[in-house]
């Protein structure tokens, strides 16, 4: 009796693996438009994780991930890769789940767009556009933006470092 329990609990195991497996496959499997599923991240903010004693510090504690699967071409560069997920990043588009975890945003910012990457030699250069001065704002409220975009950009490997053009973005 004990051993048909061990075995229905290995054969149950072994086919929530499968079905695991076979969703991954799936997920991940070119739908005939010449696009995949990508997982990234887009980080944004929560006050909860950024608060000691009360204060708000207004840090990259506060700097958190969400992940996300985006459909970018099958043989994309890593720079277009970055692009699709500057974009998602900066479309702001939270899930109810997120919002209820206390995970926040002010994207998307009227009159800001992205414009496009630079990648060389570990430095990543990303162009903005900012018709509405929306960038500006407190050094928290800034610092944050710029945060968010900035360990976006980071998670792929082949970047070191990021800097933002024009260079009077996100000027408290």
């Amino acid at each position: 009796m004990k051993d048909k329990l061990i075995f229905s609990i290995i054969i149950g195991m072994l086919a929530i693996l499968i079905v695991w497996v076979i969703g991954v496959v799936l997920q991940n499997k070119e739908d005939g438009s010449g696009l995949v599923l990508v997982p990234v991240n887009l980080f944004y903010y929560s006050a909860e994780a950024d608060t000691k004693n009360g204060n708000v510090k207004c840090s990259l504690d506060g700097i958190v991930p969400v992940e996300r699967r985006l459909r970018i071409g099958k043989g994309a560069s890593t720079e277009e890769k970055i692009q699709a997920t500057i974009r998602e990043l900066i479309n702001g588009n939270l899930t109810e789940s997120e919002i209820a975890e206390g995970i926040d945003t002010e994207f998307p910012l009227e009159g800001f767009s992205f414009v496009d990457t630079s990648l060389q030699n570990g430095l990543l250069t990303l162009y903005f556009e900012d018709t509405s001065n929306a960038t500006t704002g407190g050094s928290c409220r800034t610092g944050i933006l710029w945060l968010q975009i900035e360990q976006t950009a980071l998670q792929f490997q082949e970047v070191d470092s990021v800097i933002f053009e024009p260079n009077t973005l996100f000027q408290p």
